[in-house]
C-alpha cells in the first residue's frame, strides 16, 4: 500500500495557514482554496466527498461556511495542533471502508511522543497595509511524562487571525446581443432582439451592425471582497501505562472558526438585459472594436447597479476518544476505541440588498491599452450621491 506522511517538524517547516495546506505537501494531494487558503483536498483526481477522515482514529466530519456533504474541510483546524499527518491512498483490510479517494488520519500530540517536561512556543504576525490590521499568529505545548513513561498529560493551543482584501474587476462572462445564435442562412426569419437602441457615433447602417454583432461585457462591474478569519484550537491527553503490556490513551480536541466576508460590487446591468428595459435603449455615443470585440465604449440610457452583502459562518468542534490497547500474548492484542464528536455550523446572518440607478449617460469602460484585467471605468454619476440610488432588492436567509 502508499502511505505517506507528515510530522510535526516537517509542519513546522513551512508557513502553513491550516491544515488544508500542510496536506497539499504530500505527492498526489491538491487542495481547493477559498479565500486564498485552503479547504478541501482532492487525491488522484478524487474530491473530498471521496475521502474519509479519522482524527485520533475515529471517522468524523467538520464542515464551515455552508458544507452540507461528505466533504472535510480541513480549514477549521490549525496545523500545529496535529503531531502526525497520515494518508493512505490505496485500501487494505484493516482500513474501514467509505474512502474510493484516500484515507486520511490525523493524530494530536501525546505525552509520550516527548521526554519528561517539553515546552514549545511559536509566534509570528503579519500586518496588512491595505486594510491597516496586523494579523496574529501563536501556538504553544506543554507536555509532561515521568521518566518511567507510565503516565503522561499534555495540552497545546492554537490562535491566528486572517483578513485579505480583494479586489478586481468581473464581466460575468463576454457576450453579443444575440446574434450569435441567430440562423443567417438566406432564407431565415429569424429576428435578433438584442440590438443598441442607437449609435450616434455611427455614420452607416453597417456600423451599427458590426457594434451589435461585437462582443462585450455582460456585466462590466469593479468588485471587491473583504474577509475577516478567526480560528483557534485546543487539545488534551492523558496516557497510562499500567503495565508494559496495556496502554491507555484520552484525548480531547475543540476547534472554533468563525469567517465573515462582504462582498460589494458596482457596475451596468443594461448589456446582459435583451429587452426594452436593457440594451435596447442603450445608445453608443462613442467606441471601439477589436476584431470582434467592442473593447471600449461610451453610452447612454444605461442601468447602473450598487451592490453588497454579508455572511458569517461559525464552527465549533468537539471530540473525545478513549483508547486502549492490550497484549494477552505474542499472538492475541486488544485495541479498543471509544469516542463522540461533533461539528457544529451555524450561520447567524447572511442577507444582501442591490440599489439602482436608471438611465444614466456617459457610462463608460475602456479595455484599450493594455488594460483587459483592470479596465478604465467611469459611471457617469456621483457613485457617493445617496440621492442617485434607489433600493430594488434585498434579500436575507
Amino acid at each position: 500500500g502508499a502511505v505517506d506522511a507528515i510530522l510535526a517538524e516537517d509542519i513546522a517547516d513551512f508557513p502553513d495557514l491550516n491544515l488544508a495546506e500542510a496536506i497539499q505537501r504530500i505527492p498526489g494531494v491538491t487542495i481547493n482554496r477559498e479565500g486564498g487558503q485552503g479547504r478541501t483536498i482532492t487525491v488522484r483526481g478524487l474530491g473530498g466527498d471521496f475521502t474519509r477522515t479519522n482524527i485520533n482514529g475515529m471517522e468524523t466530519v467538520a464542515g464551515s461556511t455552508g458544507n452540507r456533504d461528505r466533504g472535510f474541510d480541513f480549514n477549521v483546524f490549525a496545523s500545529e495542533l496535529f503531531q502526525t499527518i497520515v494518508v493512505r491512498k490505496t485500501q487494505s483490510a484493516e482500513l474501514d471502508e467509505g474512502s474510493l479517494g484516500a484515507t486520511v488520519d490525523l493524530q494530536t500530540a501525546r505525552p509520550f511522543d516527548f521526554e519528561g517536561l517539553r515546552t514549545a512556543f511559536s509566534g509570528q504576525g503579519s500586518y496588512n497595509d491595505v486594510t491597516e490590521d496586523v494579523n496574529p499568529r501563536a501556538a504553544g505545548l506543554v507536555s509532561w511524562a515521568n521518566t518511567d513513561q507510565t503516565f503522561g498529560v499534555l495540552f497545546s493551543a492554537a490562535y491566528s487571525e486572517r483578513n485579505p482584501f480583494d479586489e478586481g474587476f468581473g464581466t460575468t462572462r463576454w457576450g453579443d446581443n444575440g446574434q450569435a445564435v441567430i440562423d443567417r442562412t438566406p432564407d431565415s426569419t429569424a429576428v435578433p432582439t438584442g440590438n443598441f437602441g442607437g449609435c450616434t457615433a455611427c455614420s452607416t447602417p453597417e456600423e451599427l451592425d458590426a457594434i451589435n454583432r461585437a462582443f462585450h461585457p455582460r456585466i462590466p462591474r469593479y468588485a471587491e471582497s473583504l474577509l475577516d478569519q478567526t480560528r483557534y484550537g485546543l487539545t488534551g491527553a492523558l496516557q497510562w501505562r499500567p503495565a508494559e503490556s496495556t496502554l491507555i490513551n484520552f484525548d480531547a480536541l475543540y476547534a472554533y472558526y468563525r469567517s465573515q466576508t462582504e462582498n460589494a460590487n458596482a457596475g451596468s446591468i443594461s448589456f446582459s438585459r435583451m429587452n426594452e428595459t436593457g440594451i435596447n435603449e442603450t445608445v453608443v455615443r462613442d467606441y471601439a472594436l477589436e476584431g470582434d470585440n467592442l473593447v471600449y465604449g461610451m453610452f447612454d440610457n444605461v442601468d447602473l447597479r450598487s451592490e453588497n452583502g454579508f455572511e458569517r459562518h461559525i464552527t465549533k468542534y468537539h471530540q473525545f476518544t478513549l483508547s486502549g490497547s492490550h497484549e494477552f500474548s505474542d499472538t492475541f492484542r486488544l485495541n479498543a476505541l471509544l469516542g463522540t464528536s461533533e461539528n457544529d455550523l451555524d450561520t447567524p446572518y447572511n442577507f444582501s440588498f442591490a440599489y439602482d440607478a436608471l438611465n444614466v449617460d456617459g457610462y463608460t469602460y475602456d479595455f484599450r491599452n493594455g488594460q483587459d484585467r483592470m479596465p478604465h471605468l467611469v459611471h457617469g454619476i456621483d457613485m457617493a450621491d445617496p440621492a442617485q440610488w434607489t433600493l430594488t432588492q434585498s434579500r436575507r436567509r
